[in-house]
């Protein structure tokens, strides 16, 4: 991990946060357990030694002689193994008080019993979204939940799980980065919630701050 220094209305403070090697390292070695899992198959034990790590940063199993059948016991046993193998690596010598919140709620669903049915949430989990692919993600994620969740109760409970989201507009007008793209001609609906949120948040990401 390391440590940056936010600007905005976080400015002043400083975050530790995982680098892109770790991130890279984790989500290679989520994927490698979730392709087994797809495939009907669990290792019986899955810990660093039975594990190597390329040259791209890519983890392979190497112990193919201790695949089992997929049972949801193994299943956590297996997420269970992986997040002692980040404990021991990634976050090695560090609190657990300094593990950055988005990575904790990834940690604590591989270590829940709910693990069995949210195997692609873990696989695709946001904190290991690399930063360079992060604003194109947020762009469809946003499309999904305005667009294609239409309607459907879902899009409700993302709305009201969204941070801020009644109070975006007194957040904004704290952040040096943001306020600005707020002021453009055709202001946003101040009373929109976490729904102008986001379409707010989409538009400055698509323009870049240009058509101010």
């Amino acid at each position: 991990m390391h440590i940056v220094t936010p600007v905005g209305e976080m400015r002043g403070r400083t975050h530790q946060v995982v680098t892109e090697e770790g991130k890279r390292l984790m989500a290679s070695l989520i994927r490698t357990l979730h392709d087994f899992h797809r495939a009907g198959k669990c290792p019986e034990r899955f810990c660093a030694s039975d594990i190597a790590v390329t040259s791209t940063g890519r983890v392979k199993h190497t112990n193919t002689s201790l695949l089992r059948g997929k049972t949801d016991e193994l299943v956590l046993r297996n997420y269970e193994d992986a997040c002692d193998i980040f404990e021991k690596t990634v976050f090695d010598g560090y609190d657990s008080a300094l593990i950055p919140e988005d990575i904790k709620h990834l940690l604590q669903l591989m270590t829940s019993p709910g693990a069995i049915c949210a195997e692609y949430v873990i696989s695709t989990h946001t904190s290991l979204v690399p930063l360079s692919n992060r604003y194109q993600f947020y762009l469809d994620m946003c499309d999904h939940i305005t667009s294609v969740l239409d309607g459907n109760p879902e899009q409700n409970d993302i709305l009201s799980s969204v941070p801020y989201g009644d109070k975006w507009v007194e957040k904004l007008e704290a952040n040096l980065l943001l306020e600005e793209s707020f002021h453009r001609s055709g202001p946003y609906d101040t009373e929109g919630s976490a729904m102008a949120f986001l379409k707010f948040y989409r538009d400055t990401l698509m323009c870049r701050m240009e058509s101010l």
